[in-house]
């Protein structure tokens, strides 16, 4: 999960930046506050059925520093 979160985060920072040098910034705040953070709180939902369907619990914190 931690790879997958890694990689998620830099292609969103990537696209988010393209967005911004290409003077797109309408996109590149379409990207860092509405998609990439709705896909961050799915992540961390999916992170969080995960713990719990292996009998682990995890904290908000946890998935934020992931």
């Amino acid at each position: 999960m931690e790879d997958l979160r890694g990689e998620v985060d830099a292609k969103h920072a990537q696209w988010a930046e393209q967005a911004e040098r290409d003077y797109d910034l309408k996109r590149a705040a379409q990207l860092r506050y509405g998609t990439i953070s709705e896909l961050e709180r799915r992540l961390d939902a999916e992170e969080e059925q995960l713990a719990n369907a292996q009998g682990r619990t995890v904290d908000s914190a946890t998935l934020s520093s992931a």
